[in-house]
């Protein structure tokens, strides 16, 4: 039942390509006129518990028109189709065996006609006769009726006004009456919303005392339209429809969107999946602007208070150093077959960064041929990932794909690389109940919050290229943040968020709230930018994502960690060159409970010191002792709060690491170390690739040592000073690990490191052992 309003829903598409308006636009379709969209459809079938997924579905349908008349044709076929409902799930990519006989039913497509007075649905049927045939001989007027009802579309084919704020009503619009406003025009674009009237005067669930409130027809659209064509660009409509079940009325709500073929939504199901809403507001204290951001560059635009800022500077030889990338198959029973396109990056540390798009994909074999395969990039799932590798999803399409999946054994892809920038804008503050400022290309309007001391409502639209920045500068006490608002408070908030998402920025309002403890004199703003034109572009080739890690050929994937790329709006920037280490200094850290213990180390004096408990009593049977720790409380019970970059974490525990909470005892530890240290540069071994280390040509080097020992006793630099790491074959980044450097080197004899090799140095130890001992109280256990 839930599946079938579900795809009821989607049919209901088909004919809202007809919407036509007065002379300024007019749907004029003429013979042969084609067009491709994507339709998708989420369906909740009980809003009253909640608004998890009963069925979703992503489909790319071809519209072309046979005849134009008193009668319009249209052969509509469904190039790409997959859904899932419940443990039920089906791509049209890779069938079945029981599912191949489908292919032909689908692929033959459908024959649709209309009355073009009327708008009434005078014909549907699949152009495969015989299967057609056999379909409503099984199923009858349930297929049919349900096609027709979802199809019919009086009024649709009505004139629609050019004015904003003017209204038309379609008669008989899905068996009801709804509004079309219209709300904005472009040179190309007509935008309007459809909604129904919340109850209907024949609505008989609706007066039903024992029916819930809610328990009517409810409906709401935005659709752009193109005013050349009168053709639709884009649809969102959320329906809520009763239904009975076992005599209970039940209110199910579909979400159906339509795009372009050019404009695929992308990972569709997570909308729905993490979508929140709440329109509470949450205080907290405004953040200053960073010092050294605030006297970066000196005002150039008096008038608009412009400052330099910060631009982007990364080159080619920084985002796209190689050539090669890896990919990986990643499957989803939502979203189908797919494929995730990585490759890695040189970028620089505390830079500001740009976006990448990636274009033109293709897939070969073996043997270099191309295959016949229809690949989607969406531009939502093009994306630097934490350790700025380039990453994008990728997804084959069409039916009946299988052998051609298996075939493939390299991708290849354009990407191009759309710089970005980071200004700030200082303007007076000019009081009053109701302000406005120019900054850059973005108008914003202050408003002063009735009846509310010193609070202000700070209201704007993003562009498509400028946006807002999420502080003020120059102002002290407290902000919050509204979530953007669109469309009636029935809408779930997976709805509510494709709304947002799909809406041209322009036409978003958006909300931050301030409290000023105290009148501010200038506001500074943050915009940030990014270019309509991309500045650099590249072919890269996309290698099978396993052989890519296990070979030492392959750059690393994991370039260094740690590192800040917006620093405009977060003081939080890792230091690498740390404060001097105080040995007599309390080296305890942050852990789960007072129950716990964690010591944090320098990696380089963790190889020159030692822990030794003095008075330990046995736990269970077995003593205590300090052990190197590369998990925080995240991931570990008892583990710390954080680990800082380039140190090595000790906690507290029984040898088998079972015991990790302590209660009533004092715990003294008796710390030693060799003495002090001082690194020495040493000249990095010639290798055939600049990641890699050839342990044959250090003198002295153990193979046997484990990867924390190594990292103590050697320092591993790039070009920009950040710290490296050595990687496995897995593409795992091993910091205080106590595996053996036997285990992850490559062959023949190669130590793969986190990036490209600027500086290696080598810790030697100065002046006399040193050594102090510390205690650990546990405080007995809570009682109650």
């Amino acid at each position: 039942m839930y599946l079938n309003n579900g795809i009821k829903a989607s049919l209901l598409l088909t004919l809202l390509t007809l919407v036509g308006c007065e002379k300024q636009v007019t749907f004029a379709p003429k013979e042969g006129d084609e067009k491709r969209y994507w339709v998708y459809t989420h369906t909740t079938q009980d809003i009253a518990q909640g608004y998890d997924t009963a069925m979703i579905s992503e489909s790319l349908v071809h519209y072309r028109v046979d005849e134009v008349g008193d009668t319009l044709k249209l052969h509509i076929t469904p190039e790409h189709l997959q859904f899932s409902a419940g443990d039920s799930s089906f791509s049209s990519v890779e069938l079945s065996s029981s599912q191949q006989k489908m292919v032909p039913f689908f692929q033959d497509g459908f024959d649709v006609s209309y009355n073009m007075e009327t708008g009434e649905q005078v014909e549907f049927k699949g152009r495969n006769q015989a299967m057609w045939d056999e379909l409503v001989k099984k199923r009858g007027d349930v297929v049919l009726n349900s096609l027709k009802s979802t199809m019919n579309a009086p009024g649709l084919l009505q004139s629609l006004p050019t004015k904003v704020g003017r209204q038309v009503t379609l008669d008989n619009f899905n068996g009801r009456s709804v509004t079309l406003t219209v709300n904005q025009l472009t040179q190309s674009t007509l935008f309007a919303t459809v909604s129904l009237a919340e109850k209907r005067s024949d609505d008989k669930q609706a007066d039903d005392p024992q029916t819930p409130s809610n328990a009517h027809h409810q409906l709401y659209g935005k659709l752009e339209i193109d005013r050349a064509t009168g053709w639709v660009n884009s649809l969102n409509l959320v329906m809520n429809v009763p239904i009975d079940v076992y005599g209970e009325t039940k209110v199910t709500q579909t979400t159906v969107a339509m795009r372009s073929e050019e404009q695929p939504i992308g990972a569709f199901s997570d909308i729905f999946a993490h979508a929140y809403y709440d329109d509470e507001l949450y205080w907290y204290d405004i953040e200053p602007i960073p010092e050294a951001i605030l006297v970066k560059g000196t005002t150039v635009e008096a008038e608009t208070g412009k400052n330099e800022g910060l631009q982007d500077q990364l080159t080619q030889d920084d985002v796209m150093p190689y050539e090669q990338g890896m990919f990986n198959q990643e499957n989803t029973r939502s979203d189908g077959q797919g494929f995730r396109l990585a490759f890695p990056t040189q970028i620089p540390p505390n830079q500001v960064v740009g976006n990448i798009a990636m274009r033109d994909v293709r897939a070969y074999t073996n043997d270099g041929d191309k295959i016949d395969l229809k690949l989607v990039t969406p531009n939502a799932l093009q994306f630097f990932d934490e350790n700025v590798n380039v990453n994008a999803m990728v997804q084959p399409i069409g039916w009946n794909k299988g052998a051609e999946l298996k075939e493939i054994s390299t991708f290849a892809a354009h990407i191009d690389y759309y710089k970005g920038a980071i200004e700030l804008h200082s303007l007076p503050w000019q009081g009053g109940s109701s302000q406005s400022y120019q900054v850059g290309d973005l108008q914003v309007a202050i408003k002063k919050v009735p009846g509310a001391e010193n609070e202000y409502r700070v209201e704007y639209h993003n562009s498509e290229y400028q946006w807002l920045g999420f502080t003020i500068g120059g102002v002290q006490g407290q902000m919050a943040f509204s979530p953007p608002k669109t469309g009636p408070e029935w809408l779930s908030p997976g709805s509510r968020q494709l709304f947002v998402q799909s809406t041209p920025p322009e036409l978003i309002t958006r909300t931050m709230s301030f409290k000023f403890s105290e009148e501010p004199k200038e506001l500074m703003f943050i915009v940030h930018s990014q270019n309509e034109t991309p500045s650099f572009s590249q072919e890269v080739e996309f290698l099978d994502r396993e052989w890519y890690l296990a070979s030492a050929e392959m750059p690393p994937m994991t370039n260094n960690l740690n590192r800040e790329y917006y620093p405009l709006e977060s003081d939080n920037v890792v230091e690498q060159s740390a404060s001097a280490f105080d040995f007599h200094a309390d080296h305890r850290v942050a852990t789960e409970s007072l129950q716990n213990a964690v010591v944090a180390l320098p990696m380089e004096w963790a190889a020159l010191c030692q822990f030794d408990i003095v008075n330990a009593p046995q736990v269970n049977g077995k003593p205590l002792e300090w052990k190197p720790q590369s998990e925080v409380d995240n991931d570990l019970p008892g583990g710390p709060v954080t680990i800082e970059p380039n140190t090595i974490a000790f906690q507290l525990m029984t040898p088998d690491g079972v015991r990790r909470y302590f209660y009533d005892m004092a715990i003294t530890t008796r710390f030693t170390c060799a003495g002090k240290t001082k690194w020495n540069q040493m000249s990095p071994p010639s290798s055939p690739k600049p990641w890699l280390i050839d342990i044959s040509a250090i003198e002295g080097f153990d193979a046997k040592q484990t990867v924390a020992d190594f990292l103590g006793r050697y320092r591993i630099l790039d070009q920009h000073g950040q710290k490296l790491v050595p990687i496995d074959q897995q593409g795992e980044v091993l910091t205080a690990s106590d595996r053996l450097l036997s285990e992850i080197l490559f062959a023949p004899g190669y130590l793969k490191m986190s990036g490209s090799i600027s500086r290696i140095e080598e810790v030697v130890v100065q002046g006399a052992p040193l050594e102090k001992q510390f205690v650990v109280q546990f405080p007995p256990l809570p009682k109650g």
